[in-house]
């Protein structure tokens, strides 16, 4: 899909009964097939602990809008969602989902 001149990636999830996810990511020449063939750590963690995966970019993105409000960090930097689909695979490293926090008494 083009959009203002530049290529982008369409990924429609299912999240709930009655809720689609569009996620609009932009294109890279080249590396598109590549991070999606290309897997990488990801931790999820939640109030039992974390769970360790291996996933590709598209599979990581999918984990993201299924987690709602986590904080995403890719190297040792606190990422929003865009800015990870922006990340190149094949350096990206481990990606960690936690819990956001919420201040407040």
């Amino acid at each position: 899909m083009a959009i203002g001149g530049k290529e982008y990636t369409l990924l429609l999830f299912h999240h709930s009964y009655r809720v689609n996810i569009i996620v609009i990511m932009p294109r890279m020449a080249g590396d598109q097939k590549m991070d999606n063939q290309i897997k990488t750590q990801v931790e999820i963690a939640d109030s039992t602990g974390h769970t360790t995966l291996q996933l590709t970019k598209a599979e990581t993105m999918k984990k993201v809008v299924e987690n709602p409000g986590s904080w995403i960090f890719a190297n040792d930097r606190l990422l929003q969602p865009a800015e990870l689909a922006d990340q190149n695979w094949a350096t990206v490293g481990a990606v960690r989902l936690v819990p956001g926090l919420v201040g407040g008494l």
